[in-house]
């Protein structure tokens, strides 16, 4: 699923019908702020999504590139993805 969330889009990988998982995964990809998510992301997060998804969902963030306008919206809407 991909949904705005606050200041950046977020994807997420849920598990199978009726399975509720205590634990969550969050993967900030590597773009130090200034790139942008890559297929190479996409790969590991699709990899790590298979192994994963019946124990714990997982969230990706897009996050906006620098210069960020609201920075500290963007650290407030990261600190709420777990309880999303």
């Amino acid at each position: 699923m991909y949904r705005p969330f606050g200041p950046f889009d977020l994807s997420t990988f849920r598990p199978g019908q009726g399975e509720r998982p205590e634990r969550h995964a969050v993967h900030l990809h590597g773009g130090a702020w200034i790139n942008e998510i890559t297929g190479h992301h996409w790969k590991l997060i699709a990899h790590l999504a298979a192994a994963a998804v019946h124990e714990a969902p997982g969230m990706v963030h897009v996050y906006p590139l620098l210069p960020i306008p609201e920075g500290r919206a963007a650290r407030a809407a990261m600190a709420g993805l777990p309880r999303s």
